[in-house]
């Protein structure tokens, strides 16, 4: 059971990996196409020997959760992205628990609800509610865990209780 649910994760990762890479794809072609359209240039990310190329990192990435939000079912989430270049994300997140100084992620009751729409903002707010994918949450500590794709998935979170 362990090996199979491993195998769905791993397989689930990957097709998130892919539908991802294809919206982003599917972006830069929409942009290109109406930078044409209106006879825009579109910056690109080329660079010569005497530019420097921008290193996105999640250093200047910081994410936290609004103040006075956080209850048993959802909480506001802020990310604040100070990358010149950011990165973009998506709505997907996981849920874990800490339990016995571990981190334990938290087994879905349903995850056909957790999307994967893009977000190109730099600096944005948005709400999750995850009773429909996790339940109420039990007291306890918690961190919501995001991820992010450039070269390879990282991963960054915010740490929460529920009292």
């Amino acid at each position: 059971m362990k090996k199979e649910f491993i195998i769905f994760c791993v397989i689930l990762t990957i097709i998130i990996i892919l539908i991802a890479t294809f919206i982003i794809q599917k972006h830069q072609a929409n942009n290109n196409k109406i930078g044409e359209n209106m006879n825009t240039t579109i910056p690109l990310n080329i660079t010569n020997s005497e530019e420097k190329t921008v290193k996105r990192t999640l250093d200047k990435v910081k994410m936290s959760i609004k103040e006075g939000t956080v209850s048993a079912t959802g909480a506001t989430i802020i990310i604040e992205d100070d990358n010149e270049q950011p990165y973009n994300y998506t709505t997907w997140y996981r849920i874990d628990k800490e339990v016995n100084g571990q981190w334990i992620a938290l087994e879905p009751i349903d995850d056909n609800n957790i999307s994967d729409e893009l977000s190109l903002y730099q600096n944005f707010e948005f709400q999750i509610d995850w009773s429909n994918i996790y339940g109420t949450l039990e007291k306890g500590q918690y961190r919501l865990v995001k991820t992010i794709f450039d070269n390879e998935n990282q991963y960054f979170w915010v740490e929460f209780s529920i009292n």
